[in-house]
């Protein structure tokens, strides 16, 4: 596991779906790995902006497509 967690560190991440609940987890533990960014791309049609973590080296970019 940590092999895995080493390869994060530093790198900027783009995790689509990062306000579901897999998103989210994702996201947490990405951030934990040392992730020098983790940018979160959702369009809330299944989820919730609150689900969200805030954490020091996350950036939050949702989209929101029109016509739902």
């Amino acid at each position: 596991m940590e092999e895995h967690k080493e390869f994060y560190r530093g790198k900027r991440i783009l995790v689509t779906g990062g306000a579901g609940a897999i998103g989210s987890n994702l996201t947490s533990v990405l951030a934990g790995c040392g992730a020098d960014m983790v940018i979160v791309l959702d369009n809330l049609s299944s989820s919730q902006k609150w689900n969200v973590p805030s954490l020091p080296n996350f950036t939050e970019c949702t989209f929101c497509h029109g016509g739902y």
